[in-house]
């Protein structure tokens, strides 16, 4: 039998949250956790790379795995419930020279209904 594309990225990330965990628990730092008093950074920034391309992986399969859950008509009803952050970066370059390319940034704050938007260069 074949496995589903579901089943993949869910044994992806139950692998990339074990080296992660690993590596936090052998090192005494804290778990990530939605407590209060929970810890604000996942990984120290002197984290190795293999774990620090583990949590990127984590992060990939993660995504992939929520939008094959809600599917595409569920997709931006979903991450427009309730409060969320929706970055949208846009990437231009102003001169032929690619070494000059421009940022922007706007974050839109969407609570109940009601936007917020800002945007910075």
């Amino acid at each position: 039998m074949e496995t589903s594309l579901l089943e993949e990225l869910s044994e992806q990330i139950s692998k990339k949250a074990s080296i992660i965990s690993q590596f936090l628990r052998s090192n005494s730092y804290p778990q990530p956790s939605f407590d209060r008093n929970g810890p604000i950074i996942t990984l120290p920034a002197g984290a190795p790379q293999e774990v620090r391309v583990a949590r990127q992986s984590l992060i990939d399969a993660s995504l992939k795995i929520f939008q094959l859950a809600v599917g595409p008509a569920e997709f931006l009803p979903n991450i427009a419930v309730g409060i969320c952050y929706l970055p949208s970066l846009t990437l231009w370059q102003t001169s032929s020279s690619e070494s000059n390319i421009e940022f922007s940034t706007s974050i839109q704050l969407v609570s109940n209904g009601s936007a917020i938007s800002t945007s910075s260069t």
